[in-house]
């Protein structure tokens, strides 16, 4: 009878599940219930065009994630349409791929739907970009000006400068030398979009060929070979003399900066367009120049000729003389504020000039307000000189004050 009660109790411990050292019982409480079902991608890749016409079109490609639920996973397209070309994979656990090759590219939106084994469903939606492609970068520049070393004696060497321009490609753009080199004294912009500049003053100058390479923000390159020609101009007969302006020996990139207020009309306005006239026409084809004229009259109180320096080709020189003879060559209105802003306005839109000639007649109103700027704008073109030149008139104060503040020259 004992050994019937100890087997009734073993097994009541066991339906029970008693737990010896507490004395406490366990009762399963069955299966945990399943995360809920969720798509987790957010978005699907942007699909871009092939940039040549008639490339292959490639293939595209997209994977969708879910978590949670149950069992395995089924998908469909639920609203919208893809692309024609393209599929998803009806099954797939944890996640499905849309697929194939677009017949008709295009811009899509639609939703997916993902279903598990017990028929619990999510959805998301998802918009398809499609993009053409950037066009083909290309350095659109195919050659550079030639180079003219000056044949006067002790001529000082001009500045070179040239643009090469790109289109095309990704994002900004950088630029090299991939084969051969610059002559020595150039160089080359590293960084801009969508042009570089080759600048600087050649020390050995030399005709040189080179190739440029731009490179966009995706690393796509193009190349362009360049030929910088170099030419020597002819060394002036005996007796000839170096080209002058008031006596000042012109040579380079220069800028003739004229006092044209209402004092300076008759005689002072002749001699002017005589020695100005005289000095343009001296010129040779390795000098750069233009001119600006001031006073209150004109509108913005300066007036340019072409707005950059120019070579003196026989074509600019004359149609410079033209001009310097003609009605922009008139006296008027008052110099006070006109004086400031030519000076301003020959380093905000100027640089790398070698000489800057000031004819002045009349003391500006501003001349205070110059003599205080001017040290900052010369800041921006470090290497130029300042010639200023007063042949009479209430300026000569002012003049050798500005002068001398610039480390320049004064000519009375």
């Amino acid at each position: 009878m004992r050994y019937l009660v100890c087997a009734a109790l073993l097994a009541l411990l066991a339906v029970t599940g008693c737990d010896r050292g507490t004395g406490a019982s366990s009762v399963s409480s069955g299966s945990a219930t399943p995360a809920p079902l969720t798509i987790t991608t957010a978005s699907i890749p942007g699909f871009v065009m092939p940039a040549a016409t008639g490339s292959p079109m490639p293939a595209y490609t997209a994977t969708i994630s879910a978590t949670g639920g149950t069992g395995t996973y089924s998908w469909s397209i639920v609203a919208g349409t893809l692309p024609a070309g393209l599929s998803i994979a009806p099954t797939g656990t944890p996640a499905t791929t849309i697929s194939g090759t677009m017949t008709s590219p295009a811009t899509t939106s639609f939703t997916v739907q993902v279903t598990d084994s017990a028929a619990a469903t999510a959805t998301r939606a998802y918009t398809l970009v499609v993009t053409a492609a950037p066009a083909t970068l290309t350095i659109t520049t195919t050659t550079i000006p030639d180079f003219t070393v000056p044949g006067w004696p002790g001529a000082t060497m001009p500045s070179y400068s040239a643009t090469i321009s790109a289109t095309g490609g990704t994002g900004t753009y950088s630029w090299s030398i991939v084969a051969g080199t610059l002559p020595a004294g150039l160089s080359i912009a590293p960084t801009g979009t969508p042009d570089t500049t080759i600048t600087g003053t050649m020390t050995s100058p030399a005709t040189t060929s080179f190739t440029v390479q731009v490179t966009d923000s995706a690393f796509t390159t193009a190349t362009m070979a360049y030929t910088l020609v170099v030419n020597y101009a002819p060394t002036p007969p005996p007796g000839s003399t170096t080209p002058v302006y008031f006596g000042q020996p012109l040579a380079g990139r220069m800028l003739f900066i004229c006092d044209m207020s209402a004092a300076t009309a008759g005689q002072p306005l002749a001699n002017l367009q005589t020695e100005l006239t005289a000095a343009l026409n001296s010129l040779t084809g390795s000098e750069e120049f233009d001119i600006l004229v001031y006073n209150e009259a004109i509108s913005g109180f300066v007036s340019a000729l072409w707005g950059a320096p120019q070579q003196a080709t026989a074509g600019n020189v004359t149609a410079a003389v033209n001009w310097v003879n003609g009605p922009s060559f008139t006296a008027a209105g008052g110099v006070d504020y006109a004086c400031y802003k030519a000076l301003q306005t020959s380093f905000t839109n100027y640089t790398n000039i070698d000489t800057a000639f000031l004819y002045t007649w009349s003391t500006p109103g501003d001349g205070s307000a110059i003599l205080a700027d001017y040290p900052g704008w010369a800041a921006s073109d470090p290497n130029r000189q300042l010639t200023v030149i007063c042949k009479g008139g209430s300026a000569p104060t002012f003049a050798q004050q500005l002068a001398a503040l610039a480390g320049g020259t004064y000519v009375p």
